[in-house]
């Protein structure tokens, strides 16, 4: 897009890793409070055991990431092998996860939603009717619900592959590959428009064309009027009010007993948001978060994207960092990502 073109490799490398690692620090920061009631519990502000999965009779160590971070890193290896958003490839790498545990940080699928479940059993359907045609292209279809009951937030968790792949692609084909990877899972309306919507504000958040200062971006991004260059200005008039709602910024001035931590894709982006705009570091935003409970893991991965892209990789503090289990993988996939999207951009 015009207005990254002259955003250097070394401008916007620690933006992208951010925006990656951010959502991994987050969900393994928060799965030990995932269900739990708001405020029922003490925050360490360090990674700690989780306790609410285990692993033959003991609980995951420190660090462990959920499904958030396994669906990005799908995501990320589509991307990377494929050149491209090769949804089928995406969806067959989603289902690997869930029957044979690919891209866990355990070994299994031990975390998974209702929505991607439903989409993921679909697909398997489909697989194990083609019995030994396994290795020709699967004849899917699109399977991610179009309920708006089933509007959660299991496309917007993995979402930062996309704007980290496509930042210096036209908006447009950033925003097209936003709402196709959440179609395969998650077809809602407001999750459509959600992730679309996330895109832009990932984007803009890692353009340091827009300013050095993080609170000038901030700002600028996240301005009702915000549009990238290039990008038709009707592609964010949203059909749902609640993602018109999330652009117009009515989180901004909301009390904390106003923000919900739920699964649902308007909570969790709007929570994400209010603790980006409501702090003044990634740390301060994410210990704001992490006492909310409920869904927080995943809440969490939100904020993680954003913040990551919007402070970069050195403003996620090393203690959380380092403890990140399964470190090969996240740096295998991540950063790979972030090569071949610089490469890309100066090809």
């Amino acid at each position: 897009m015009e207005q990254n073109s002259s955003v250097t490799r070394s401008n916007v490398e620690p933006y992208m890793l951010g925006a990656l690692y951010g959502l991994a620090v987050g969900d393994a920061l928060g799965a030990p409070y995932e269900f739990q009631q708001r405020r029922s519990y003490i925050v360490s502000g360090q990674m700690e055991d989780s306790y609410i999965f285990m692993d033959e009779g003991k609980p995951l160590p420190a660090g462990t990431w959920t499904d958030d971070t396994s669906n990005a890193l799908c995501l990320a290896a589509t991307l990377n092998e494929k050149g491209s958003l090769d949804w089928k490839d995406f969806a067959q790498k989603l289902v690997a996860w869930y029957q044979n545990g690919y891209m866990s940080c355990i070994g299994y699928c031990f975390d998974i939603g209702n929505a991607t479940r439903t989409a993921l059993s679909t697909y398997i359907n489909i697989l194990d009717s083609s019995g030994s045609q396994r290795s020709k292209a699967p004849e899917f279809e699109l399977s991610g619900s179009t309920k708006p009951s089933s509007s959660g937030n299991g496309s917007l968790m993995r979402l930062s592959p996309i704007p980290v792949f496509f930042f210096y692609s036209p908006a447009g084909d950033a925003l097209a590959a936003a709402e196709l990877q959440s179609r395969v899972t998650h077809s809602s309306q407001m999750c459509l428009e959600s992730c679309r919507l996330a895109t832009v504000q990932l984007i803009g958040f890692m353009s340091t064309s827009l300013g050095s200062n993080p609170l000038e971006r901030k700002t600028r991004v996240l301005d009702p009027e915000f549009l990238l260059d290039g990008l038709d200005p009707n592609s964010l008039r949203f059909e749902t009010r609640e993602v018109t709602a999330l652009r117009m910024g009515t989180w901004k001035t909301k009390a904390e007993e106003e923000i919900k931590t739920s699964g649902f894709v308007i909570h969790s982006h709007e929570a994400a948001l209010w603790a980006l705009w409501n702090t003044s570091s990634f740390e301060e935003g994410m210990l704001k978060l992490l006492p909310l409970g409920n869904d927080v893991d995943t809440v969490c991965a939100i904020y993680g994207q954003f913040a990551g892209a919007l402070y970069g990789i050195d403003a996620i503090p090393v203690r959380w960092r380092s403890k990140l289990q399964k470190r090969d993988i996240l740096e295998k996939e991540f950063g790979t990502l972030v090569r071949n999207a610089i490469n890309r951009g100066h090809a």
